[in-house]
């Protein structure tokens, strides 16, 4: 799993600190990570050079990836990057097809993700297709629960709820209607509403399954007394490496408008091939 990190910067990062690198054999952590960056610092080679860190952004990249392979172990051993993109197992497709969704999140003064406003467009791939629909929700800053309340908006029911030692919630919505290809698309929304002054984690993100999206939105509402510093998009098949900042070469850095309290992004078909993750991430500091 841990080789299985598509981005290098936290895969190396995340071998290294564990010993899996055979090149970093020291003893303590501090050790191989001081080899590993000296190392970089050395090299010649224009790529190993992008990897350049302190030891507080190696430590950063490394508890990125601790958080995925350890959602990857709760979930199964699973891990969508070993998917080979493209490819579809038609045995595995879901009866009802999410190719769009639009999310909104809203702010507190201490950075908190307080409401999130979820809408979500559907197509039936079979005919009369199962009308229940899983999602998962959770607030990374705050792990207590009793954190998350989910509460359908229309189109949809809440007919079953689960809460997870670790605050995650896991959530059943059922459509108002059984829908068949014939029926065309099919729009629904719902809220998660959360109870924490804990300041967010950093990133907010659409997790696009097959089939092909065709789109999906997003929109950061920040309260005036907390705004990002800067702010990027991501497509990556993680949600680790959503989290490290991009280059400025790499152009995906977003405009903070309205003091800073808004930013917004749109992803379209031709942007993005599943598994991906899809959204938006911020820094603070």
């Amino acid at each position: 799993m841990a080789a299985g990190l598509d981005d290098r910067k936290t895969r190396e990062a995340f071998l290294v600190g564990f010993r899996f690198d055979p090149r970093y054999i020291a003893d303590t952590v501090h050790e191989r990570r001081a080899a590993y960056l000296r190392d970089i610092e050395s090299s010649s080679d224009p790529e190993i050079k992008k990897l350049r860190a302190d030891i507080r952004i190696l430590e950063r990249r490394e508890n990125r990836a601790i958080q995925v392979v350890a959602r990857w172990l709760a979930e199964g051993g699973k891990h969508i990057a070993y998917a080979k993109p493209g490819l579809v197992n038609d045995e595995h497709l879901p009866e009802l097809h999410r190719f769009r969704n639009s999310s909104v999140f809203f702010y507190s003064e201490t950075g908190s993700v307080i409401e999130a406003n979820h809408v979500t467009w559907v197509r039936a791939l079979v005919h009369n297709a199962n009308p229940q629909i899983g999602i998962h929700y959770q607030n990374f800053a705050d792990d207590r629960r009793g954190v998350v309340t989910i509460r359908p908006r229309y189109g949809c029911k809440l007919i079953a709820l689960k809460e997870a030692a670790s605050g995650a919630v896991e959530a059943v919505l059922e459509l108002f209607t059984r829908l068949s290809p014939e029926d065309g698309e099919y729009c629904y929304a719902w809220d998660a509403r959360l109870q924490s002054t804990a300041r967010a984690r950093g990133f907010a993100r659409w997790q696009v399954v097959a089939p092909f999206a065709t789109r999906a939105d997003f929109h950061l509402i920040f309260h005036e007394k907390c705004t990002p510093k800067r702010a990027w998009w991501f497509n990556t098949s993680n949600d680790a490496s959503a989290q490290i900042e991009p280059d400025q070469s790499e152009g995906r850095h977003l405009q903070l408008l309205h003091g800073g309290t808004y930013v917004y992004k749109v992803f379209v078909a031709e942007e993005f091939m599943p598994p991906a993750h899809l959204g938006i991430g911020y820094a603070w500091e």
